[in-house]
């Protein structure tokens, strides 16, 4: 893709479909949404804040010991957050339910979430190096240290 100026258009990393795969499995088997938990998935690996928002909900049902489907879902969110039912629905489309395929996805998002704050790192050192009177030592230790918590999240 490219801009009018000829230059790249940079898009962030995201993978939608697994995002919509993931919750999807979640509402077909209830018991996939701790397997998710246990590699590490949280709300904010997603990078639509309406996948994010309903894998919250999944997961605190599912901690909780309360089964949900699309309908008990809509009990428990905002429907327009929730996308309406009809996107709810829609999510259990085309999903592969084998544990292996479900924790790939959920790997594929938690990189997608880090690379994503790779780059907001990144335009943050931009704007920091082209601020009057910057100090580069001062904005490369920071930089350095936002990039190591990436890598321990």
């Amino acid at each position: 893709m490219e801009e009018a100026s000829g230059q790249p258009v940079m898009e962030l990393p995201v993978n939608i479909e697994a995002e919509r795969t993931v919750l999807g499995a979640n509402l077909l088997r209830n018991e996939l949404t701790g397997l998710c938990a246990e590699s590490g998935l949280r709300p904010d690996h997603f990078s639509l804040s309406t996948n994010g928002e309903i894998y919250g909900v999944q997961l605190r049902l599912h901690n909780e010991g309360r089964p949900f489907d699309t309908c008990l879902l809509l009990e428990e969110m905002d429907v327009a957050k929730a996308g309406g039912f009809d996107y709810l629905s829609d999510l259990t489309r085309d999903v592969v339910l084998l544990e292996s395929h479900v924790l790939q996805r959920c790997r594929v998002l938690i990189l997608k979430s880090k690379l994503r704050k790779v780059v907001a790192v990144t335009a943050e050192l931009q704007a920091a190096a082209c601020e009057l009177g910057a100090k580069p030592e001062v904005i490369i230790k920071e930089t350095i240290e936002k990039l190591n918590a990436i890598l321990e999240d």
